[in-house]
């Protein structure tokens, strides 16, 4: 049973006709809306089911190539019009690619009714799916629900065209078809009418987003205006009666701003006294201690704006004392006293005055300062700070007008960045984590096919969105390529400290280790969960955290308007592969990296959570698979056993080559270094800190027998032996293997193979490329019973020894340890590895090193259950910020 469909292409032709007439009247006059060009693609829709219709009065050829043909047109012009809506430049060779193609393919498929049904199906849907694509690629520049519904509308048609390609192979004509083509010409019907009312909803719902901001904010300045400040004080007022919360309200006189008119042009006036940020009134409220709701963006700040000269201060008798200024600013401001005009200067002191219009300011060379410029006048910045900016480029002044900027404070306020730090991490941090966590982006040691699947992307993608969104000045940031490579998240932020000519790096990684079994169960790799100060799931605290943090740190720097150097930043996504693609991004960015004066590794991890940790080394690494071939298939075990030796007997043979399975201490000699002094004092030191917990912090393994409780034991119980144990003596471990069915399928088979996946990781010192090539002889070399033994995908990172210690870099390390934490810094050497950190030792020998982490006890990096502490996390970030700020 289906419906007339001669009738459905009538009620379509005029359907399509009246919605172009609805659009032309709805659009006159707003070109820039896309209306008009949408009403254009309703008409040839329109023209193109008249073809349709007329199928059988005139020539069929006709018919189908035309109808089709200009069907597909009129989709691609519904495209045009929803790029020109959101301003995107127009080129219409791409759009007119489909239609052609599919006259094309309609002309060699005449017929072929079956077919021509398969390709213009596969054509509209194609095009139905790039108009939602684009859509949804530019939903954060809409309001409303217009376009979810055009959205809505071209999936349904999407999905409509590929059940008719699907449902091709019923023959039928098309005047008198099939019920799949009743329902498919219904639906067009409908998607007609739905994407062309969500079009119009959306020029509606801009236009009304457009008129609320300028009804609630000064369409010159951007701050709020009387109307948008009546109704916040209406709203916060009412929800502090309703919640009995305390509430403030900050007044803002600007005094004398007439004055610079007068003295400075119209033109110097309008420049922005404040630089708004946030919707409009929400500028002018603060409140303390409180969250931003979800989705509405920071808590405002409070914001600092140019005062004029300072208000003389009244006497006793009522009379206001004069203050007398420096010559320069008395030629610019004039007499600061309010009851008098402004004086004219004397002759010898005039000089011509430009207009200010525009030719003065093409005039104008950034550092020179333009004739009669308000020298010392603050601009502020997106962080709050004052800074001395000009008039007419609104860019940081040198030479005398930064001379008379405010002076910035030289260290930060340990107290306010912690309490900010804390709101900011549970307002914009963890929400980002939270949807980090949920994306599987695994490092491409895991993922092969990581291009394909676009996750490495993603993640870079959104941090780069979010790091975007914290407006930092002096700002610049690129996601950066290499053919083949993975990407690498690099920033900028210009240095505030006049005179600093070195830099800052911040490193971090946004690439994670494969799920791995284990986890609690109401825990997941893929699902973060939030709890007892702890966030759950796989790579927030290894290491997706601290491209945030790092931001966080420098938002906090600029904010309190302390001076900071330039700063770099370096996120990549190769760590849990060795940083195999780490090195070329380098090379490629070194130009832009600067002299590095100090890196601030957030990849480390912590000795406890009670104060601030200092990783002075790392161990190095090699990995790849040892494989053991002795058959070319499985055969029957009890067949075989007893003359073919098993795979397993001759990996255990090999291995002892490698290691001593009894004590497992490594066997080459060239594997082990002697360990430096310095660091043998620190670990005693960090013994006596941690005592047990050295090795009390694992989740060891517990049985009972004869009723008493045995526990694994550790291979030493010396908190010195065991922190140079995991951290300056070699060690091998398997972490994979290959070739062993699942104990369900394993019948009584002899394998033909057994393959392991090694980890080694070597001491600090030892030369990684050197033990590789040394493995592949041992292992190989002179194999039992001639078996195939191979040392495959071997790759290498060398491992790292911080240099000396500064005498300025311990004692704020010390301070933002004693500030935030309450107790000294500690030194630990780590297990891991970060390649970067050797890299950057032998590229800036004289940097001092940072290397810190929120990676402590049961933390449990790579394994089941890893979780972020968070409220070691916000007091790194504040400890971070109170380093760089004092850095000299």
């Amino acid at each position: 049973m289906h419906a007339d469909v001669p009738t459905l292409m009538a009620t379509i032709l005029l359907a399509s006709l009246t919605m172009a007439a609805v659009m032309l009247v709805v659009g006159w006059g707003m070109r820039r809306e896309g209306l008009q060009i949408w009403a254009a693609g309703l008409a040839v829709h329109a023209a193109g089911y008249l073809f349709f219709a007329l199928r059988g009065q005139i020539d069929e050829t006709l018919s189908i190539l035309a109808g089709n043909t200009l069907a597909s047109l009129a989709l691609a012009l519904l495209l045009a019009a929803v790029w020109r809506f959101y301003g995107a430049a127009q080129h219409w060779a791409p759009l007119l690619v489909a239609p052609a193609l599919l006259l094309a393919g309609l002309s060699q498929l005449l017929d072929n009714f079956s077919a021509r049904i398969v390709l213009s199906s596969l054509v509209f849907a194609g095009q139905s799916c790039a108009l939602a694509w684009v859509l949804h690629q530019r939903r954060g520049e809409t309001v409303g629900r217009g376009a979810r519904l055009v959205m809505a509308g071209m999936v349904v048609q999407a999905l409509l065209m590929l059940l008719r390609a699907t449902a091709s192979a019923q023959e039928g004509q098309l005047l008198h078809g099939s019920a799949m083509q009743s329902a498919t010409f219904l639906g067009t019907l409908v998607v007609l009418l739905v994407t062309s009312l969500g079009f119009i909803f959306m020029t509606k719902e801009r236009a009304d987003e457009t008129n609320r901001v300028l009804a609630a904010a000064d369409p010159l300045t951007g701050a709020a205006n009387r109307r948008s400040i009546i109704e916040a004080l209406d709203r916060d007022v009412g929800r502090a009666i309703r919640t009995r919360e305390p509430l403030a309200l900050m007044m803002i006189d600007l005094d004398h701003f007439k004055r610079i008119n007068d003295l400075h042009g119209h033109l110097a006036g309008h420049r922005r006294p404040l630089r708004r940020r946030g919707v409009p009134g929400r500028a002018a409220r603060h409140h303390p201690g409180r969250r931003a709701a979800p989705g509405r963006g920071p808590v405002p700040r409070r914001r600092r704006a140019y005062r004029g000269p300072p208000r003389p201060a009244p006497r006793g008798d009522g009379e206001h004392r004069r203050v007398r200024w420096p010559a320069r600013s008395r030629r610019q401001l004039g007499s600061v006293d309010p009851r008098r005009r402004q004086r004219p200067l004397p002759r010898q002191e005039r000089r011509p005055q430009p207009r200010r219009d525009d030719a003065g300011a093409a005039a104008h060379r950034h550092g020179q300062q333009p004739p009669g410029n308000l020298a010392g006048v603050p601009a502020i910045g997106r962080g709050g700070a004052a800074r001395p900016a000009c008039l007419w480029c609104n860019a940081s002044l040198c030479k005398e007008s930064a001379m008379n900027a405010r002076t910035a404070p030289a260290q930060l306020l340990p107290d306010q960045a912690l309490a900010q730090l804390d709101q900011v991490w549970d307002a914009r941090i963890l929400p980002q984590l939270e949807d980090y966590i949920r994306i599987p982006a695994k490092s491409p040691m895991f993922a092969p096919d990581w291009e394909a699947e676009g996750l490495l992307d993603t993640v870079v993608r959104r941090a780069a969105d979010w790091v975007l969104a914290q407006k930092l000045d002096g700002l610049r940031l690129d996601i950066v390529r290499l053919p083949g490579r993975t990407p690498v998240l690099f920033f900028e932020v210009a240095a505030t400290r006049p005179g600093s000519g070195q830099s800052v790096l911040m490193y971090g990684h946004l690439d994670k280790q494969p799920e791995f079994s284990g986890w609690r169960s109401d825990l997941g790799p893929w699902t973060p969960k939030y709890e007892d100060g702890k966030l759950y799931g796989r790579g927030g605290a290894d290491d997706g955290y601290a491209v945030y943090a790092s931001i966080a740190a420098v938002q906090e720097l600029q904010r309190q308007g302390v001076a900071h150097p330039r700063i770099v930043g370096l996120i990549e996504t190769s760590e849990e592969s060795g940083s195999r693609d780490l090195l070329p991004y380098i090379d490629a960015l070194k130009p832009r990296l600067g002299d590095i004066a100090l890196v601030v590794c957030l990849d480390s991890g912590a000795g406890n959570y009670d104060q601030l940790w200092l990783t002075t080394s790392l161990r190095g690494m090699v990995a790849g698979t040892l494989k053991v071939e002795i058959l070319t298939e499985g055969v029957h075990s009890g067949d075989a056993s007893g003359l073919v030796p098993s795979s397993f007997r001759i990996m255990r043979q090999v291995l002892d080559r490698l290691e001593d399975s009894a004590t497992g201490r490594l066997l080459p000699a060239s594997f082990h270094c002697e360990v430096p002094a310095e660091r043998l004092a620190q670990a005693r030191a960090t013994a006596a800190i941690l005592g047990e917990e050295v090795y009390r912090r694992f989740p060891w393994a517990h049985h009972d027998c004869g009723g008493s409780t045995i526990v694994a034991l550790p291979t030493t119980t010396d908190p010195v032996q065991a922190l140079l144990k995991r951290t300056w003596e070699p060690t091998l471990s398997v972490t994979g293997a290959e070739g062993f069915p699942a104990l369900q399928d394993a019948g009584n088979v002899l394998r033909p193979y057994s393959a392991f996946k090694l980890s080694l990781r070597l001491p600090p010192l030892v030369d990684a490329a050197r033990c590789v090539q040394e493995m592949k002889a041992l292992l190989e070399d002179n194999a039992p019973y001639q078996a195939r033994v191979t040392w495959q995908g071997a790759s290498g990172a060398n491992g790292w020894n911080a240099p000396a210690t500064a005498p300025w870099f311990e004692q704020a390390l010390d301070a933002a340890s004693q500030a935030h934490f309450g107790a000294p810094c500690g030194h630990i050497g780590q297990g891991g590895t970060i390649p970067l950190m050797g890299m950057l030792s032998q590229g800036f020998p004289k940097a001092q090193m940072m290397v810190c982490g929120v990676l402590g006890p049961k933390s449990n990096a790579h394994g089941p259950n890893e979780f972020l502490h968070v409220p070691y996390a916000k007091r790194l970030t504040a400890a971070v910020a109170q380093v760089i700020a004092a850095m000299p």
